[in-house]
This record gives structure tokens, C-alpha cells and sequence, in this order.
């Protein structure tokens, strides 16, 4: 947010209030981000004749600010637009990115939305699990942490609640196992992400004879 460049008029009126440079721009972001949350959830709401391509443009506009903790609003606003599609993949793959990385708190419905409207961020989602699992570089003892990961990341009860979502994490893991050359880490991980599900149906009191258990593929010489 440094870098925004002031005009000559905003440089005069920070100086006649007092405001420094960091304090005004937050409050104009905040205005910003305020004055288009309310427009995007209006649409939302009651529908209103607010184009699908003025929605794309503004939250590809919003690319560059939903670092700032002043845009969240207007993030979650923006995840609530339905369908999801209606937003710029720029956008989506910026928020699934930040996402991931533990800089912007969803909580479990939209990251849900975000991943049953946009699977690429599903995808990303399980190869973040994947390549933190392939850090631990052992398989001795490692199921407690690999089932704390799969918990953390609330995968399985998305896959439980979501049956397309379930049948792309077994292709994911099916893909993996035969690139991976049927890596005991990968194994151990389908295994705990089983174990996982079962605990999900478990709480959820799904019959076991409708349980979902992904099998890697068999053995190919």
C-alpha cells in the first residue's frame, strides 16, 4: 500500500489534516473497498442488473489489494457472487494462492464454495497437502502428523459432503501414486486420508456399507 503514488490535491489535504501518507491511504482503501462491497452485495441480495463483466473487472481489479486486511470484506463479498465463474481467474487463483499460504482467513463454507465452484483451487489445496507430507521425508511415525494436516485442511469433510470432490482427490491420489513410483510416503498419506474420511462418516453416522475408501492403483510391473 507504500507504493500508491498520492496525487498533488491528496498530498495537500494530508497536510492540512495532520493524516500521514499511510493513514490516508488506508482510509481511502477502506472507502474503496467499502463503497464496492456494497454494490457487489446489493447484486448479490436482490439480483441487480449489475453486468457479469463489470463483476470480472472489479475483482480483477481487486488482485492487488486483497493483501490488505482492509479488502477482506470485499473478499468475502466477492465469494459470495454466484456463480463463482462470474470472477476473474486472476482473482480466484490470487485468493486460493493467499489461501493456502495462511495470509487470508476463510473460514470452512468459503473455502467450500471455493472449491466445489473452482477445482483448480481444490487441486492446489491437495498438492500443498502432498508436498508438506513429502517433507517429512520418513514414514516411521509420521501418520499422527500426516492426519493432523489432512484434519487442519478440512479435505475430507469436503469430500464427504461433496461426492465429485471425493472422486477427484481418487484420481489425484491415483495419479500421484504411479508418478511417485508408489512412494511409501504417498501410501502412508492415501492411508491416513482414509482414516480420515472414515472419522469424518463416523461423525456423520454414514452406514459402512456406504463408506468412500480411495484405493490406489494396483502394482503394475
Amino acid at each position: 500500500l507504500m507504493a500508491v503514488q498520492l496525487t498533488p490535491i491528496e498530498d495537500w489535504l494530508c497536510r492540512e489534516t495532520g493524516l500521514l501518507r499511510s493513514q490516508y491511504v488506508t482510509l481511502s482503501l477502506k472507502q474503496y473497498v467499502s463503497s464496492i462491497a456494497t454494490v457487489v452485495a446489493q447484486r448479490n441480495a436482490a439480483g441487480a442488473a449489475v453486468p457479469d463483466s463489470a463483476i470480472r473487472e472489479v475483482s480483477d481489479l481487486c488482485v492487488d489489494i486483497v493483501s490488505a486486511p482492509e479488502a477482506l470484506p470485499l473478499v468475502k463479498v466477492l465469494l459470495a457472487v454466484d456463480p463463482l465463474s462470474t470472477l476473474s481467474e486472476r482473482f480466484l487463483e490470487t485468493i486460493t494462492a493467499m489461501s493456502i499460504a495462511g495470509k487470508l482467513q476463510l473460514c470452512y463454507e468459503e473455502r467450500l464454495v471455493l472449491w466445489t465452484q473452482y477445482l483448480p483451487s481444490f487441486e492446489q489445496e491437495l498438492l500443498n497437502l502432498c508436498e508438506r507430507v513429502l517433507q517429512l521425508k520418513t514414514v516411521s511415525d509420521s501418520s499422527a502428523e500426516i492426519e493432523q494436516l489432512v484434519h487442519t485442511k478440512d479435505l475430507t469433510r469436503a469430500c464427504i459432503s461433496h461426492q465429485y470432490l471425493l472422486s477427484f482427490a481418487e484420481e489425484f491420489f491415483r495419479a500421484l501414486t504411479v508418478t511417485s513410483q508408489r512412494s511409501p510416503l504417498v501410501l502412508r498419506l492415501i492411508e491416513c486420508f482414509n482414516h480420515c474420511l472414515d472419522e469424518v462418516q463416523e461423525s456423520q453416522h454414514v452406514p459402512h456399507t456406504l463408506r468412500a475408501v480411495i484405493e490406489p492403483p494396483p502394482f503394475l510391473e
